[in-house]
């Protein structure tokens, strides 16, 4: 017999005896290896209502139109004579100088150039942008190349929309009157300046800039998220559980670096590797110093995660240390790696739909690779990594479930096709008698 359906609602065991509720709970995946629950649901809002009568709105704020604007780059140690090639990482964040993205590699023209200082000028007005496919708030790479072809290192450029407006500039508005808005005066290089005896001398124009408004979401290169499990054995758990013990007695409690630590005890390796007191967190200091790459990394890694800043590659973050070592049983990490995978400059953040543990991070304006670090997570677990750049935009969010036998750690099933019933709340016309 199928399905009972009442009003809309399905009852899948409704004359359905010959099919257990357990053999119903035994239909999914079982290649997945997900043997873990999902936790009791919350009942957050339950609400009966009344339709308001049609014709109703609510007013929504005015939207700005998506706009193109001028751009200015000043650049400066620029050899005379080069060109300017630029890649995008907001159009592709793992954009690279090389023969796999030479397609993706544009040239911007020298505007203005100031031989004395060094200095290129590159100014686009909205339909040179339109031609570069250039908007406000982009994230570029960019570099010089002389005439036989020797490229410099590349610079991230941030076409920042409204940071440098520190003016306030009176502006006409349509029927008379003004307007206050922020922006600044610009002075832009054109031609060639500072060059004696150049028959047509390059100037300075003076333009009026007014600030804008960044309204191009992020991209995420998906293929470049992954996902490793990481657990630190008893031996070196028990390490950390003496570094924490010891630091205190010898060094102090804080973010020193190895080698601080290690100057402090060479200075005193005399008296303290004799002393009845000394000598055991002396020793344990010493066994840290012979084995620290994996307790650097597992606690700095920690520590970006929960959003803390960064801390230095030689150090072992202090706070993460003593949480770690404060666990009755070795600690476990799943560290979530996006590696060119978004453009700089983005807030990334991802949830265990499971726990509901969360956690977020700011990629910096220079970083093209970041990881964040989940405490509680199993086989089977919903993921979703969500973001948004420097002026608010989100990105399209990205669901997959932790599958630590695949080479990436992701599954190939999305969590974020859900199952969604109907909805129309418009009244239903009540069925005739006899149909």
């Amino acid at each position: 017999m199928g399905n009972t359906i009442q009003n809309g609602i399905t009852r899948p065991y409704v004359g359905q005896n010959s099919q257990s509720i357990t053999d119903v709970k035994q239909t999914g995946d079982k290649k997945s290896g997900d043997v873990t629950s999902p936790q009791k649901p919350q009942v957050l809002r339950a609400w009966a209502f009344e339709l308001a009568a049609d014709g109703t709105t609510v007013a929504p704020p005015p939207a700005n139109a998506p706009r193109r604007d001028p751009v200015v780059i000043e650049l400066g140690q620029i050899e005379v004579g080069t060109r300017i090639e630029v890649i995008s990482l907001s159009d592709n964040p793992q954009a690279e100088f090389s023969e796999l993205c030479k397609g993706e590699v544009f040239e911007l023209p020298l505007t203005g150039y100031d031989v004395g200082n060094r200095r290129g000028s590159v100014a686009l007005n909205a339909e040179q942008m339109k031609e570069k496919g250039i908007v406000a708030g982009e994230r570029l790479m960019l570099r010089q190349v002389d005439k036989d072809g020797n490229a410099s290192e590349a610079v991230h450029v941030f076409l920042d929309p409204n940071g440098w407006a520190n003016q306030t500039l009176n502006e006409p508005v349509q029927g008379g009157g003004t307007q206050q808005v922020r922006g600044r005066q610009i002075d832009v290089a054109v031609g060639v300046i500072n060059l004696q005896g150049n028959p047509n001398p390059g100037k300075t124009d003076r333009v009026l800039g007014k600030a804008t408004v960044d309204q191009s979401a992020p991209k995420l290169v998906e293929g470049n998220v992954s996902v490793v499990s990481d657990q630190l054995s008893k031996a070196e758990h028990d390490l950390l559980k003496g570094y924490v013990g010891a630091m205190p007695v010898l060094v102090g409690a804080g973010n020193y670096t190895l080698d601080q630590i290690k100057q402090t005890l060479d200075a005193n390796a005399g008296p303290w590797s004799a002393h009845p007191t000394y000598k055991a967190p002396y020793d344990v200091l010493r066994a840290v110093l012979a084995d620290s790459a994996r307790l650097v990394q597992f606690t700095s890694a920690l520590g970006a995660g929960s959003g803390a800043a960064p801390t230095a590659a030689n150090v072992i973050d202090w706070a993460q240390a003593s949480a770690l070592a404060a666990l009755a049983t070795e600690p476990t990490a799943t560290f979530i790696k996006l590696d060119k995978a978004l453009e700089p400059g983005v807030t990334v953040s991802v949830q265990n739909s499971r726990t509901g543990e969360a956690v977020s991070i700011g990629q910096g304006a220079e970083a093209r690779s970041s990881a964040l670090v989940l405490r509680d997570v199993r086989n089977g677990d919903p993921l979703i990594l969500t973001y948004r750049d420097q002026a608010g935009n989100p990105g399209a969010p990205y669901g997959f479930r932790y599958d630590p036998a695949s080479k990436d750690g992701k599954a190939k099933s999305n969590p974020l096709d859900i199952r969604l019933g109907a909805f129309n709340l418009k009244p239903q016309p009540t069925p005739t008698q006899g149909t």
